[in-house]
C-alpha cells in the first residue's frame, strides 16, 4: 500500500468517524471539531483522488473541504456577532 492510498483511507476513515458522532449526537455540525474531519477528510481525499486521476471526485472532495472552511467562518462571525450584541434591537 503507497503513500497515496493510505491517505485516501485515511480520508474516508476521517469523514466516516465525523458522521458517526454526529449521528449519535457526540458532535455538533456547528462545531470546530466536526468542521476539522471534514476538511482534513476532503483534503486526504483529494491527495488520494488527484494521483489517481480522478478529476470528478477532487472537485466534489474540494468543494466539501472548501464548505467545512465557510462553516468554521460563518460559525464564528455568528458567535462574534451574538456576543458582542450585534443585530439586536435597542427598544427604548
Amino acid at each position: 500500500m503507497g503513500i497515496h492510498e493510505i491517505i485516501g483511507w485515511t480520508g474516508a476513515l476521517l469523514f466516516i468517524v465525523a458522521y458517526f458522532l454526529l449521528s449519535i449526537r457526540k458532535l455538533r455540525a456547528d462545531k470546530l471539531p466536526y468542521q476539522l474531519l471534514n476538511i482534513l477528510g476532503g483534503l486526504c481525499l483529494v491527495i488520494n483522488s488527484f494521483h489517481m486521476h480522478d478529476y470528478p471526485s477532487v472537485f466534489t472532495n474540494l468543494v466539501w473541504a472548501g464548505i467545512g472552511v465557510f462553516a468554521i467562518y460563518f460559525n464564528r462571525t455568528a458567535n462574534i456577532s451574538s456576543a458582542t450584541g450585534a443585530g439586536q434591537n435597542d427598544q427604548k
